[in-house]
Parts: C-alpha cells; sequence; structure tokens
C-alpha cells in the first residue's frame, strides 16, 4: 500500500518555509539510493558467508543461559547496522561499511555526505563483544 502521496512544491514538513523538492526532499532520495546500494552489497555472497559466522556471535551474546534468542524486525535491522557499522570478519582490516565506501564508485554529492556522515558519527548506543571467556568480556 502506497504511503501519502507527497506535493514537491508545498512546503516542507521541517518547518525551513523553502519547498519539498528544494529542501529535504533531495536528501531523502539520495538516502534511499545510499541504502540501495548497501543492501545490494550486504547482499552478496561472500557478505551472507560472514553475516552468518557473525550471526552465532550477535545472537548469542545477549541470551541468558537457556533462554532463546529473541528475533525479529527490530533485531534484525539492530544486525544489520551492527554487521556493517562493528563486525570486524577475520582476515579482514576493519567494518564492512569501510569496505563499501572504498568500493562505491558514481555516488552523488548527497550520498557521498550521507556515507561519510555514517562513517564518523556513532548511531548506536550499544556494543556487541564476543562471549565471557579468555579473550574478552561483552560492554
Amino acid at each position: 500500500m502506497a504511503g501519502p502521496r507527497l506535493q514537491r512544491h508545498a512546503l516542507c514538513m521541517c518547518g525551513s518555509g523553502r519547498a519539498l523538492a528544494e529542501c529535504c526532499l533531495p536528501w531523502e532520495e539520495a538516502f534511499r539510493r545510499l541504502a540501495a546500494r548497501l543492501a545490494a552489497f550486504s547482499a552478496s555472497r561472500e557478505l551472507r558467508r560472514l553475516a552468518a559466522r557473525a550471526g552465532e556471535l550477535f545472537w548469542k551474546s545477549d541470551v541468558a543461559k537457556g533462554a532463546a534468542p529473541g528475533r525479529g524486525a527490530g533485531g534484525d535491522a539492530c544486525f544489520n547496522e551492527w554487521f556493517l557499522h562493528d563486525y570486524v570478519a577475520p582476515k579482514r582490516v576493519g567494518p564492512l561499511l569501510g569496505e563499501f565506501a572504498d568500493a562505491a564508485a558514481g555516488l552523488s554529492l548527497r550520498e557521498e555526505q550521507l556515507l561519510f556522515a555514517m562513517l564518523v558519527t556513532p548511531t548506536r548506543a550499544f556494543q556487541i563483544m564476543e562471549p565471557p571467556g579468555p579473550r574478552g568480556m561483552p560492554v
């Protein structure tokens, strides 16, 4: 079902007093294009294999003994965000979002600015580490 139709020349909803097409709409469109590119990057065969390994760490890190991990739309979104921003796979130098940024070509100026903001701005209030043991402890 489609949402309400936006009037490009109506006043922007942010309250700037400018037309939507001249204010926030170009940023929204750039974000959607960047999100689609990130989704395609995440869907590659190699990253799906890495996601399976990372999922074991993510879903078991905060589960009490004997409890089943809670999976749902919100949990999957948190996993995807953590997977791209924080997970450093074995034999890799940094997070996967950095690899995406290095390989991305043909981004518009707004898409580049959004990607840069994603790289330098912490967007999460959580951190997943390995289960307690000789190699680390949850924070």
